[in-house]
């Protein structure tokens, strides 16, 4: 793993990687969601690519830094973050929320001069210029509350009934939604093609 020493941003997914080898999988995160989310992947063929996740600030061992509100900051500092991977072939997937923060990343290194990506999967969100014109008002507690709740398939809504951890959950998914919230879609380079909602 000695490509990603030093980096916050960048976690290996566990059983896949191998330094210096094969095409990178990055991983995005969906709303308030984080690196953990792709730990499982190790279970699955991937053809060859090496999952790694990215760890946003605000969540798992980045609780105390705070969330990025900005998405010009969030892709620029994903972006530096990619530099010792510069020399590997790249893949981008992006799930809801990630799949928004993929498309943009990828505007962001076309700018950079980087190769097109090997491929970009979208998973769970509508196209970028189909998000909604008008600015929402920021959502309250109880509505994010009711988002997490409306969300859970596997009874763990049950932990917001604890304030400590209901924290650790609102913080950054409360920050996440407002970014997503106030996005705003703009020309895409011609070799990025964003695809309808899988």
């Amino acid at each position: 793993m000695s490509e990603l020493t030093g980096t916050r941003w960048l976690r290996p997914c566990p059983g896949h990687w191998r330094p210096g080898v094969g095409p990178v999988l990055l991983c995005l995160p969906h709303a308030g969601g984080g690196a953990l989310s792709y730990a499982g992947w190790d279970r699955y063929p991937l053809g060859g690519f090496e999952p790694v996740a990215v760890c946003l600030p605000g969540r798992e061992d980045r609780f105390e830094e705070e969330p990025v509100t900005d998405w010009a900051a969030l892709v620029s500092a994903i972006a530096d973050s990619l530099a010792p991977l510069a020399h590997r072939p790249l893949a981008v997937f992006g799930h809801s929320m990630g799949a928004l923060t993929g498309y943009e990343l990828l505007r962001e290194l076309a700018q950079r001069g980087w190769p097109a990506p090997l491929l970009f999967a979208a998973s769970a969100h509508r196209a970028p210029q189909e998000m909604p014109s008008e600015v929402p008002p920021p959502r309250s507690a109880q509505e994010l509350l009711d988002y997490v709740r409306r969300l859970d398939h596997s009874g763990t809504a049950e932990l917001l009934d604890d304030l400590e951890w209901r924290e650790m959950v609102l913080r950054p998914l409360g920050a996440d939604l407002r970014l997503h919230d106030t996005y705003r879609s703009y020309a895409e380079p011609p070799q990025l093609k964003f695809m309808a909602q899988l």
